[in-house]
């Protein structure tokens, strides 16, 4: 399952960051990873799909945890599509999940 394995990359990359990995979950809708940052709650989607926008029902949970906690950005990793899009004041950054795993060793993948 490809989008399993997407998941799976995504998290050995914030792993591999030493960052500190939450999940969210309420009801029936989730984020795969919440990253703690100095600027506050990172939500991060992987999402291995050639286009997304956030008005699609696969990122409702992310939508809702924007809604919630209003977290400055928020990040999904896609297939090879690029784009961002605001959500209220959270900035939404749609990144290829093979440019996150070219940045060096202790930089954050996840900076807007």
């Amino acid at each position: 399952d490809e989008g399993a394995g997407a998941e799976n990359i995504c998290f050995q990359i914030l792993r591999a960051g030493r960052a500190e990995l939450f999940h969210f979950f309420e009801r029936d809708r989730e984020v795969d990873f919440v990253v703690k940052t100095p600027d506050g709650l990172l939500p991060v989607e992987a999402k291995f799909v050639d286009s997304i926008r956030m008005d699609d029902d696969r990122l409702a949970g992310l939508r809702s945890f924007i809604r919630k906690y209003r977290p400055p950005r928020a990040l999904v990793a896609t297939r090879g599509f690029e784009s961002r899009e605001k959500v209220g004041d959270c900035e939404v950054r749609f990144t290829p999940l093979w440019d996150l795993t070219l940045n060096p060793a202790g930089t954050s993948p996840f900076q807007p």
